[in-house]
């Protein structure tokens, strides 16, 4: 059987025009009664794939039984015979040909289903570190400050450092300026370190990030070896002040 030329079909009222025509389509195949192939596909009489129908859903499926299937606003996996869909069998390229980049305006489902299993956010940027005094906010005055974050979801990490060398304000120490708004009442943890000049509460073994006002500014919470805490004091003198620390916001 010789190759099927289009271009050489002619149009039936033998006017000499091309079967192609600018505002029609070129082919129309029309399967009748019931769902199933509508055009084969081979290779040297061995079959390489079809298009094939289930109701008013397209499919397109290789032999290698794997395809999609076109649904209304989705395009779904076909992973068996004739259009047969599949749950959690085909893969979307594999380990030595992988996709480049996907744009999503939703999110991603992973390891199931329900809401909790849905990443709906990735984010990267920078911020300006700041502290306050919670009695007298007072100024600081500010060498170097550096703040980067990463928001994976709800859960945001942020890494800062700040110099300077000393300021005005009074009563604890607040880290303010946060990229997200902390969850309320919630705890963040993380690395703190400071100069030596810090003073720490006598007894601190420990120490962790607490909101307990506004969502995007932070106490930090001296620990002992009883559990109690104190607040760390507004430091006048802060050479350096390097942290990472990460917590949940609900933005």
């Amino acid at each position: 059987m010789s190759t099927l030329e289009l271009e050489n079909i002619k149009h039936p009222d033998n006017s000499g025009d091309n079967i192609a025509l600018a505002s029609n389509g070129s082919i129309t195949i029309d399967r009748q009664s019931t769902d199933g192939t509508i055009a084969e596909f081979r290779k040297d009489g061995t079959a390489v794939g079809k298009i094939g129908n289930s109701g008013n859903a397209l499919y397109i499926e290789g032999t290698s039984n794997a395809g999609a299937m076109f649904y209304p606003n989705a395009m779904l996996p076909v992973g068996g015979t004739s259009g047969t869909l599949a749950n959690n069998t085909v893969d979307l390229g594999r380990a030595v040909n992988s996709y480049k980049d996907l744009y999503l305006g939703g999110g991603v489902y992973l390891g199931g289903t329900g809401a909790a299993n849905k990443l709906d956010d990735y984010e990267e940027g920078t911020w300006t570190p700041e502290i306050e005094g919670s009695t007298f906010a007072g100024t600081y005055n500010y060498g170097q400050r550096d703040g980067y974050y990463t928001k994976v979801g709800s859960l945001v990490t942020i890494i800062g450092t700040i110099q300077g060398s000393n300021g005005t304000g009074t009563g604890d120490l607040y880290l303010v300026n946060l990229p997200f708004t902390m969850r309320n009442v919630h705890t963040g943890h993380g690395s703190f370190q400071v100069n030596a000049s810090c003073t720490f509460p006598s007894g601190t073994i420990g120490y962790n990030f607490v909101n307990q006002l506004s969502g995007t500014r932070m106490y930090v919470r001296c620990t002992f070896s009883n559990s109690s805490f104190q607040y760390l004091s507004y430091q006048t003198h802060i050479e350096y002040m390097r942290f990472t620390l990460q917590y949940h916001t609900d933005t």
